[in-house]
């Protein structure tokens, strides 16, 4: 069942995992995501340019594993899981990309936005198909 929690207009699903029969929601995952994704937005367009198309992602498995309580008011900042942050660019790859991808990780470290973190870059075409001509790059932090 998807659910609309109108305070964070946070999108999120509620339902019964099959293999342990337990009432299951995507409701951290989906508001961890969209926080990140808003507040990265001036890094990411400083660094690959305005308008550049990324998406800030905690997935839902990580995020239960940590084993929150319901009523737990717990930040993303806090949480020991690392998000995967991928930049789509609608280009062909420059020889500096690698550094940007770098350079973004390191400038999300500074500025104590994350503490680890999982970047990638990939490229579409003019139609928004993955490329797989353009291999992206990946970088740990």
């Amino acid at each position: 069942m998807q659910l609309n929690e109108p305070k964070t207009a946070t999108e999120f699903f509620v339902y019964v995992d099959q293999q342990t029969n337990q009432v299951m929601d995507t409701y951290l995952s989906e508001q961890w995501s969209q926080e990140l994704t808003e507040k990265i937005r001036p890094l990411v367009e400083n660094i690959f340019g305005p308008g550049t198309a990324y998406k800030a992602v905690y997935y839902q498995d990580d995020i239960q594993q940590l084993k929150l309580k319901p009523t737990a008011a717990t930040d993303y900042q806090k949480a020991k899981i690392p998000p995967f942050i991928t930049v789509t660019l609608q280009r062909d790859r420059v020889p500096i990309e690698e550094q940007n991808l770098k350079r973004l990780a390191a400038t999300l470290k500074k500025k104590k936005l994350l503490r680890h973190g999982n970047l990638a870059t990939e490229y579409i075409n003019e139609k928004g198909f993955l490329r797989e001509d353009e291999v992206g790059f990946n970088t740990y932090f």
